[in-house]
């Protein structure tokens, strides 16, 4: 993976030049990974940008804080946008729908987010080869499985460049990658939390209200169509009441 990192170093470098780049980060391992490998190449034109869409693990937020704050040589920034999310997958039941709300949703909060921090041409993405061929056709006629929000459900006119530099990795050797950048095993061995699968599940009214309280959203589902709490974890996952 040393000559994968050096090759990508060099090509981003050059793709980038002086300009400012943005980061989608998760907290996951394929954004962290990605966003590691960013950081080695670009420094302090890097703003890595964690989005709160309120359906994270719990601490999912002081976690990405504590392990990437201090770690890179770019800014991290927190974006709460969990109201925004919630308030935009109300009463939509298709799972494809929901994937290019989501999609568009993100690509607005990293635009607006742009535009704060000032000129920025690129956003990085996490995505992986597994991402890709899921959602589009790589060679060939094939039918889409799901469009992925990073993928197929990005919206067709986007402001923003992209970079993904894992597009054609799979799971295994993104790990190896973030293994060759020294990021620890709490992150890289972590397990996949399908929050987009989640929050694209086909419920009928699931989402019965929000309300804010404190910057913090409570999330009050149907019982009659939302899945069983043990399928969620209520309470421990989400910041949420069931009734």
């Amino acid at each position: 993976m040393a000559s994968f990192i050096q090759t990508q170093v060099k090509e981003i470098r050059a793709q980038v030049g002086q300009g400012h780049v943005i980061c989608a980060m998760s907290g996951g391992v394929d954004s962290s990974v990605v966003a590691m490998l960013m950081d080695e190449a670009i420094g302090k034109h890097l703003t890595c940008i964690f989005v709160d869409n309120g359906l994270l693990r719990h601490g999912e937020k002081e976690r990405v804080e504590k392990h990437f704050k201090t770690r890179f040589k770019g800014e991290v920034k927190i974006v709460d946008a969990s109201a925004r999310f919630l308030k935009a997958l109300d009463g939509v039941t298709d799972p494809e729908r929901k994937r290019k709300i989501i999609g568009g949703e993100f690509i607005a909060v990293f635009e607006e987010a742009a535009k704060a921090i000032g000129p920025v041409e690129f956003l990085v993405q996490g995505t992986l080869y597994p991402d890709v061929i899921e959602s589009v056709s790589v060679k060939g006629p094939s039918a889409t499985i799901k469009s992925h929000h990073n993928v197929g459900g990005l919206p067709e006119r986007m402001h923003l460049k992209l970079i993904e530099p894992a597009r054609y990795l799979f799971k295994d050797e993104v790990r190896l990658l973030g293994k060759e950048l020294g990021l620890p095993d709490e992150i890289l061995q972590r397990h996949p939390f399908r929050d987009r699968d989640w929050r694209c599940a086909c419920w009928e009214r699931s989402l019965r209200s929000v309300s804010i309280s404190s910057g913090e959203p409570t999330i009050s589902l149907n019982r009659k169509s939302a899945p069983p709490a043990s399928t969620i974890r209520c309470g421990r996952l989400l910041r949420c009441s069931c009734r």
